[in-house]
């Protein structure tokens, strides 16, 4: 029931041996709650996927995968939490199919996951920046709902001049405003 044992469980399970995935990723299942604490989660994920980002991360995408296309919002928001981590990792370099996963979700995004996905279109954007303005091209393109709009918006400064001049040329294709908020 205390935060510093559960955040130090976190650290252990990060430093499990790759030859222990399953076992790894089935305490990551049951740690993975929508009741839990969001900073436990951000610390299960920051800490105790290490091996599996680094060793194994297939596996780790097809639980955040499944996570994100629940139902529920709380599991998505999960879902986006973990994204984070491998997201922000330099050895992770298998970045297609995180865009895939956020697809549908940018797409229309829920009032509810807009803060998560917020932060991870940001770390992206740091990350691989004409990957990620590609992306929200090709969102803006299929749906530009205002939420989606507004996220693109809220990017811009994280893109060099010339990114930000295509967004903002996609952004009113898209019948969005490019400098609203």
């Amino acid at each position: 029931t205390h935060l510093e044992t559960r955040q130090l469980a976190a650290a252990l399970l990060g430093a499990v041996p790759a030859s222990h995935i399953e076992g790894v990723l089935a305490k990551l299942r049951s740690w993975s709650r929508p009741e839990e604490n969001f900073r436990m989660l951000d610390a299960l994920f920051n800490n105790g996927t290490v091996v599996l980002r680094r060793s194994a991360p297939e596996p780790l995408l097809e639980m955040i995968e499944e996570w994100l296309a629940s139902p529920q919002a709380q599991m998505q928001a999960i879902g986006l939490r973990a994204l984070e981590p491998l997201v922000k990792d330099p050895q992770f370099e298998n970045l297609p199919p995180v865009y895939n996963m956020l697809s549908p979700l940018i797409q229309n995004i829920p009032a509810r996951l807009y803060p998560d996905l917020l932060v991870l279109s940001e770390a992206l954007a740091r990350r691989s920046p004409i990957e990620t303005a590609y992306f929200f091209r090709q969102i803006l393109s299929i749906a530009g709902s205002p939420s989606t709009a507004r996220l693109v918006r809220r990017c811009l400064p994280l893109f060099n001049p010339a990114q930000q001049a295509s967004l903002r040329a996609a952004l009113q294709a898209a019948g969005a405003s490019p400098g609203r908020r």
